[in-house]
């Protein structure tokens, strides 16, 4: 007598069961996009620089004067931005809006604001949350760079006592032997 095995290979999904298996992970997946999708599309960055030297000021800027640059990884991000006095009453300093469209860069115009600690808050069109980077402005920037010790102002040696202009020993004394 020959046996037949069987082999459950499980339960084959009806059409219906199927379209609902479909219908359920294309929303879970509709869902996760939704949720990140902010995330995202604001990806840029924001640099502090210094504005004389141009140099990256990194994550703990100690400045004097200086501007923000955006670069964003698309380069279409627009957004506004604003530096408020973190020390004082909190109130915005300056304020303005980027557009990285084209190149995917921008910068603010220079600012050297009073001695003090500031953040630089910016936020991305389409976002609800602000992003931010605290500063520092140090206490002994000069606001004018010619303020500074200028050692060409020193004494000029050309106005001092001309040795042509001091007493001629021939008017002195009488010949000797008097």
């Amino acid at each position: 007598m020959t046996s037949i095995t069987t082999v459950d290979r499980g339960t084959k999904l009806t059409p219906t069961r199927r379209a609902m298996a479909v219908a359920g992970v294309a929303t879970l997946g509709f869902s996760l996009v939704l949720s990140i999708g902010p995330v995202l599309a604001a990806s840029g960055t924001v640099k502090i620089h210094d504005a004389v030297t141009d140099a990256d000021l990194g994550n703990d800027p100690h400045v004097c004067a200086f501007y923000a640059a955006f670069y964003a990884s698309n380069p279409v991000e627009a957004g506004s931005w604003q530096l408020i006095d973190w020390d004082g009453d909190r109130a915005t300093v300056v304020s303005g809006a980027y557009d990285t469209t084209g190149d995917g860069v921008d910068v603010t115009p220079d600012m050297a604001p009073e001695p003090g600690q500031y953040r630089f808050e910016w936020l991305p069109a389409g976002d609800r949350n602000t992003k931010n980077k605290m500063l520092w402005v140090d206490p002994d920037c000069s606001d004018d760079p010619s303020d500074a010790a200028d050692p060409s102002e020193d004494a000029n040696p050309s106005e001092s006592a001309n040795p042509s202009e001091s007493a001629n020993p021939s008017e002195n004394a009488g010949p000797s032997g008097d």
